[in-house]
């Protein structure tokens, strides 16, 4: 058995660390999309308008991000 330059199983355990890699990240991405379609039939994916026009800084912290903003 001849060792590759990947460390730990060579390439052995390389198709087995793709595969899992692959089956996870479809995983992730299934269960990521179902969420998003959860929150949008919840009604609440975001703020209002007004308060999507005016930034988030000023509801959520009490100040703007922007130091030139500020007055």
């Amino acid at each position: 058995m001849a060792r590759s330059p990947f460390y730990g199983g060579g390439t052995e355990q390389l198709p087995a660390q793709l595969i899992g890699n692959a089956v996870i990240g479809c995983g992730v991405f299934i269960v990521s999309v179902i969420m998003v379609y959860l929150v949008k039939a919840t009604g609440t994916p975001g703020v209002s308008k007004e308060i999507e026009q005016e930034g988030l800084d000023l509801p959520e912290h009490g100040t703007t991000a922007d130091p030139e903003l500020r007055g």
